[in-house]
């Protein structure tokens, strides 16, 4: 059986922002990438949750 050996070092994060230039403006997250996928995910949740009280409701009427 072939095994690789892969080390430890392969898998370690780099650094977030390079040395030396700390107020580079393309290595910052954006503020309005974030605040767009809270606004999804809230938005999928208020959804999901309104087809699901419409499905238990037509249930009901069954």
């Amino acid at each position: 059986m072939l095994r690789l050996r892969i080390s430890h070092r392969s898998f370690a994060r780099a650094p977030s922002m390079p040395t030396g230039r700390t107020h580079d403006v393309r290595t910052r997250p954006s503020v309005l990438g974030r605040t767009m996928i809270d606004l999804v995910l809230l938005v999928l949740g208020v959804g999901v949750f309104g087809l699901m009280a419409a499905y238990a409701a037509g249930c009901e009427r069954v």
